[in-house]
């Protein structure tokens, strides 16, 4: 059939071409392929994130959670210059540095000291770091600078840190806390700072203690007096380092008439009474927060055995003095009645104040 178109018309052709058809898809599966494309790679990298997040936040709970994590303000607590250096010490985290030099300890000058490496090594072998006093002694310890330290980081010293059971059971409490480790005997810190690489540890005297004023938050000195022989002028230098308000947290061996070979072959220089090591810390300065004694239950055996020994020293030959402490250490050190008698006497404790027992306890703050 013919169509006729009027004069002057033009006519457009419409027409719907399979291959333009085909053409529009592929475009259009291409976009929405980028899309997709764009949309997985974007979800794949949040996940990547979410992921490295997860584990890196993982890693610093499980770092604090070991005591490792130390703030800007340790790394540059005032260290003063060694012997012999100009040089700023600075903390690196993992040692010192000295200059161009890194060192794994600061060494201050140290007098001929009331311990020794082999008293440390001989501690080690016959009472290791589970000794039921000793575990009570750090549990005390712990729970007085726990009670007494409001701080969340707060600097701690740990004087007579010896092998650094202390340090370590102080890393697990306070995570927050800036931990530090001094000793008189270079031996102990030297191995210490192969085990422990990420806490700064000092050796020096504290009768010639080399740290600023006022630059300490708490420091604990357990059975560390009773080696000194001028034990007031180290408690005058502990009221020096400590900030106003700090605190000291301390432990000696109770009792001057239980002197005996134990006290002699461990350097003692003495026993204390609580009244006497009071009056000590008072006429420095201190104000007295808490005092007790640990071993209060078990004292009376302890009492009649030290007794026994004192009325037989002079059967005692010295070559036999070691072997016999050795012996009383182990026989007793993993005494599960003994262990369950000093829990006790820790929670008991909380409430009351124990007249007598085998160390002598006592908190102290520095005024302000």
């Amino acid at each position: 059939m013919e169509v006729k178109v009027p004069a002057g018309k033009h006519v457009v052709e419409a027409s719907f071409s399979p291959n333009k058809v085909y053409n529009l898809s592929e475009e259009i599966r291409s976009v929405i392929f980028t899309l997709w494309a764009c949309a997985t790679f974007g979800w794949l990298l949040f996940g990547l994130a979410k992921k490295t997040a997860f584990v890196h936040a993982s890693l610093r709970r499980q770092t604090e959670q070991r005591g490792l994590w130390y703030k800007i303000n340790i790394m540059i607590f005032p260290f003063p210059p060694i012997p012999n250096s100009d040089q700023k010490p600075k903390w690196t985290g993992h040692g010192f540095r000295l200059g161009d030099k890194n060192v794994p300890i600061l060494s201050y000058e140290a007098a001929v000291s009331g311990w020794t490496d082999e008293l440390t090594t001989f501690h080690e072998k016959s009472a290791g770091n589970s000794h039921f006093i000793d575990l009570a002694s750090r549990r005390h310890a712990i729970s007085q600078v726990a009670q007494y330290t409001s701080k969340t980081s707060p600097a701690i010293l740990d004087i007579g840190c010896s092998s650094g059971f202390l340090l370590t059971d102080l890393r697990a409490s306070f995570h927050q806390a800036h931990i530090m480790g001094a000793d008189v005997v270079l031996g102990p810190l030297l191995n210490l700072a192969k085990t422990s690489p990420e806490i700064p540890l000092l050796h020096f005297d504290l009768t010639r203690c080399p740290l600023p004023d006022d630059s300490i938050d708490v420091a604990i000195l357990l059975n560390v007096l009773e080696h000194i022989e001028d034990d007031a002028l180290a408690i005058r230098r502990l009221y020096r380092i400590l900030k106003p308000g700090g605190i000291g947290v301390v432990e000696v061996p109770a009792g001057p008439e239980l002197f005996d070979i134990y006290d002699e072959l461990l350097m003692h220089y003495r026993r204390y009474k609580l009244a006497d090591l009071r009056r000590l810390f008072l006429d420095a300065g201190f104000s007295v927060l808490n005092q007790s004694h640990l071993g209060f239950f078990l004292y009376p055996g302890f009492f009649v055995v030290k007794q026994m020994r004192r009325k037989k020293r002079s059967d005692i030959q010295e070559d036999e003095i070691a072997e016999l402490v050795s012996q009383d250490i182990n026989e007793t050190g993993s005494n599960s009645l003994f262990h369950a008698l000093m829990g006790l006497e820790l929670t008991i404790g909380k409430a009351i104040s124990y007249p007598f027992g085998i160390r002598c306890l006592i908190t102290v703050r520095k005024p302000g």
